[in-house]
């Protein structure tokens, strides 16, 4: 029996695999991936009691934000005080509040001692890699995730829990849906990774998305779900903020919910939709997205996406060669001016050194002149001069 045909399925499988994969990169992008069991998340409590530091740790205060880590974690802390600096200024500009809001963040080496470090009583989810405490404006967060003991991306993981905390002083004491905080925080964090973006997809086409009724209240507990509520936590955001007239829309709901509307009346006033008219639109439009997709993917599919695919290589090798090009015209230029300089440098040396010549000729004739207008006798085979 041939194998010619086993062959060629085996080759068009893995140029499927690639070219989806491929497609999926350039629809998520390249970003940090977070995994889906060290999702971050809140806790909502008053009146909370916070234990003592450990005697190893350090306590460092900038502006009204007070840090307090282990000290061997020194320079993954200094590293996450730039984040904040550069993350906090542009949550605030563009959620509202005050930009010299008192924080305390509390950084641990494990979920273990964050659970330690957590307000009495309000232990942090068991998934959880990071948690805010907006009532209390504490964050803690873990340089490892709980199980795999990876390190999270922590700039992105930080970003997400200032964004928890930049809407609570946004917004103050509302009532919001999970999805709605939750979606926000991976949106402006920018955690939108591609498995995320898997995730989603899966569940568009095996049609097991979570009602957004659900996402409303609380998120899941399970790993795979947990991640699917995020990921469709942040595809509705990004839905409400898809282009430039949304994004108006969108600060304008942030300013209603901070003048005490309800998040369904808001919404109304904004986008003239109630949330389940936003379920239905949003599910059409990541239904229309994503299940185009295997259609791209089969048949004249696979060629059609193979030439886009190929005209971008080209484009982008053309683009390089034009640059290549360029970069020798401006080196071709300054080697043609440096020799130019090199050519007038020597023909100015050489028109010194013939004036110097010159020079040296002329003071001999003068003086040899005046060495002939000088009496002399000649005594013995020499000449003397008469003074």
């Amino acid at each position: 029996m041939s194998t010619k045909p086993t062959q060629t399925r085996r080759r068009f499988g893995l140029l499927l695999a690639a070219l989806v994969g491929a497609l999926l990169s350039f629809v998520g992008g390249a970003l940090a991936q977070t995994p889906p069991d060290a999702a971050p998340d809140i806790v909502v409590a008053r009146g909370l009691t916070l234990p003592p530091l450990p005697e190893t740790y350090l306590v460092e205060h900038r502006g009204a934000v007070t840090w307090a880590f282990p000290a061997r974690t020194s320079d993954e802390t200094h590293a996450l005080q730039a984040t904040y600096d550069e993350v906090w200024p542009r949550l605030v500009d563009e959620l509202g509040g005050d930009v010299s809001a008192t924080t305390e963040i509390r950084l641990a080496t494990n979920p273990g001692q964050m659970r330690a470090l957590a307000p009495i009583g309000a232990p942090p989810p068991a998934y959880a890699t990071g948690v805010t405490y907006p009532g209390a404006s504490l964050i803690l967060l873990s340089f490892t995730a709980p199980e795999t003991w990876e390190r999270p991306a922590m700039d992105k993981l930080l970003a997400h829990e200032l964004s928890h905390l930049a809407l609570h002083h946004a917004v103050g004491d509302a009532s919001l849906p999970r999805w709605f905080v939750e979606g926000l925080a991976v949106q402006q964090s920018g955690e939108q990774s591609l498995a995320r973006i898997q995730t989603l997809w899966d569940a568009v086409v095996g049609g097991s998305l979570i009602p957004l009724a659900r996402l409303s209240a609380s998120f899941p507990a399970r790993p795979h779900d947990v991640s699917l509520a995020y990921a469709q936590s942040a595809s509705l955001v990004g839905f409400l903020r898809s282009d430039d007239a949304r994004r108006r829309k969108f600060e304008r709901l942030v300013h209603q919910l901070r003048e005490g509307r309800t998040f369904s009346a808001a919404l109304f006033d904004t986008y003239y939709m109630r949330p389940g008219d936003l379920e239905r639109e949003w599910r059409a439009n990541v239904s229309e997205r994503f299940t185009a997709l295997p259609l791209i993917a089969t048949g004249s599919g696979v060629w059609a996406l193979a030439m886009v695919l190929a005209v971008a290589a080209w484009a982008r090798r053309r683009k390089k060669h034009r640059q290549t090009i360029a970069r020798w015209a401006v080196e071709e230029a300054a080697t043609r001016a440096a020799a130019v300089a090199e050519a007038e440098r020597r023909a100015l040396e050489a028109l010194r050194w013939s004036d110097a010549v010159a020079a040296t000729e002329t003071l001999a004739i003068f003086s040899e002149e005046r060495d002939l207008e000088v009496p002399t006798v000649r005594h013995a085979g020499r000449d003397h001069t008469i003074h």
